[in-house]
C-alpha cells in the first residue's frame, strides 16, 4: 500500500496523469452502480405487487399428486406467505378466514415461521380450519 501511495505522490509531483487513482476511481463508480442498479430492481419488484399474501401451498405444482389442479374439497389448514413490512397479520388471518369458510369452517391461528416462504414474502402464517363449534 505504501509503495502504491509513493507512486501516486511521484506522478502528482511530475504533473504527470496517474493511472491507478483513475482506475481505481472507475472500480468504485462500477461498484457503485452494481449496488444502485440491485437496489432499484428490489424497489421496483416490491412495488410491483410482488410482496401481496398468498396461499402457501408447496404441493401445488407436484403434478404427480392426487387432484392436481383442481380445488381440495375439504381443508384442514392453510398457510400463507405475506411481507410483515407492508401486510398485518390480522390482514391475513381475515383472508385465512375467508378461505377457511368456503369450506363451512373457521381459521385459528396455529402458528408462523420464516425460512419456508420466498425473499419478497419471507413469513409464514398457518391457521387450523376448524369446524364452528369444535373446541379441539
Amino acid at each position: 500500500m505504501i509503495r502504491i501511495e509513493r507512486r501516486v505522490a511521484a506522478a502528482v509531483e511530475r504533473g504527470t496523469r496517474c493511472r491507478y487513482r483513475s482506475a481505481v476511481t472507475t472500480r468504485q463508480n462500477r461498484s457503485r452502480l452494481t449496488v444502485l442498479a440491485a437496489a432499484l430492481s428490489l424497489l421496483l419488484l416490491a412495488g410491483c405487487g410482488a410482496t401481496d399474501p398468498f396461499v402457501y401451498d408447496p404441493r401445488a405444482f407436484d403434478r404427480g399428486a392426487p387432484g392436481f389442479g383442481q380445488e381440495p374439497e375439504d381443508i384442514t389448514a392453510v398457510a400463507f406467505c405475506f411481507s410483515p413490512i407492508r401486510t398485518a397479520l390480522e390482514e391475513v388471518a381475515a383472508m385465512a378466514e375467508e378461505r377457511c369458510a368456503q369450506f363451512g369452517r373457521e381459521a385459528r391461528y396455529s402458528g408462523g415461521s420464516y425460512h419456508h416462504c420466498p425473499l419478497l414474502t419471507p413469513r409464514r402464517a398457518v391457521f387450523d380450519c376448524v369446524r364452528p363449534g369444535d373446541d379441539g
